[in-house]
């Protein structure tokens, strides 16, 4: 049975400046708080696919000749920095959606004046090998997030929100290394007993050993009090399969990258990148991403 127990974090709190909110604006000036997502460092950031996709179902997109489509919307992700609480307003860029998983990465610029000086990133420690079933995780999100007031012109940027900062704790019921099923949940994922709310989607789920092994996607909440809450999270191993124009020291501008690239030269920090490999060519149009234990 869960305990259905949440936990509210401080703002100051080390995890609150990883763990970001996603905020879209269309042309209308209409504005959406939506979902969680986790700062990687060398401004990317990951969330859930499935949050984005509610953004353009709110304010859309146009589609182009190439079958890349150009939402009508931007999108911004507020990081409230923990050791002064200072609020820092990212702008995302560009974005690059998983072929295998439900999962985004997103690019940011600075789009607030105390964003621009920003050059050097902490960094969470991801971890790709699987958790076994029975420990003890921690998924970290934003629950009940309200929109105050909102000012996110290029000339002049503010916003002011009301959320709770979250912890819910479980433990891991399954591992489903390649998928649960071909429909619904068709990618790498695991099952955990955690009651998980509104907002939370894209948060990180944490080890007791501090590390991120997933990305929270969908949950159920229990329907009585002898059931327990189930939750899925993606797996981070097929997640080093996204391909990306990313580009920075030792990775020229033109070039075509996967995250297992930026896993393996240390620009975001990774764990488990050994047992990771992908396996290129045939009729599949992206790599296919091995995980050897």
């Amino acid at each position: 049975m869960s305990d259905r127990i949440f936990t509210h974090l401080d703002s100051a709190d080390p995890y609150c400046e990883f763990v970001v909110r996603l905020v879209a604006l269309s042309r209308d000036g209409s504005v959406s708080v939506q979902g969680s997502g986790l700062l990687l460092g060398a401004g990317l950031c990951i969330t859930a696919k499935h949050v984005f996709d509610d953004f353009l179902d709110r304010f859309g997109y146009s589609s182009n000749e190439d079958m890349s489509i150009t939402p009508l919307f931007d999108v911004f992700v507020i990081q409230v920095r923990s050791e002064d609480r200072e609020v820092l307003i990212w702008k995302v860029d560009c974005f690059w959606a998983s072929p295998h998983t439900d999962a985004l990465v997103l690019h940011l610029v600075p789009h607030s004046e105390n964003s621009r000086p920003v050059k050097q990133w902490k960094r969470p420690v991801l971890q790709l090998i699987p958790p076994v079933v029975g420990t003890r995780v921690h998924c970290v999100g934003y629950r009940l997030s309200e929109l105050v007031s909102s000012d996110l012109k290029d000339e002049h940027t503010s916003i002011s929100f009301k959320d709770i900062p979250t912890v819910s704790t479980g433990e891991v019921r399954e591992v489903h290394v390649c998928r649960r099923d071909s429909v619904r949940l068709c990618f790498p994922c695991f099952r955990t007993n955690q009651r998980l709310d509104g907002g939370m989607s894209g948060g990180p789920i944490i080890s007791e050993s501090g590390e991120v092994c997933g990305l929270n996607c969908s949950s159920l909440p229990a329907g009585s009090c002898e059931e327990e809450d189930v939750s899925y999270f993606i797996l981070l191993y097929a997640v080093m399969g996204v391909p990306m124009s990313f580009h920075g020291p030792g990775f020229p501008e033109s070039g075509v990258y996967h995250v297992l690239d930026l896993a393996r030269t240390d620009v975001i920090n990774v764990r488990g990148v050994e047992h990771v490999r992908l396996a290129f060519g045939g009729a599949e149009r992206f790599p296919v991403v091995h995980l050897n234990q």
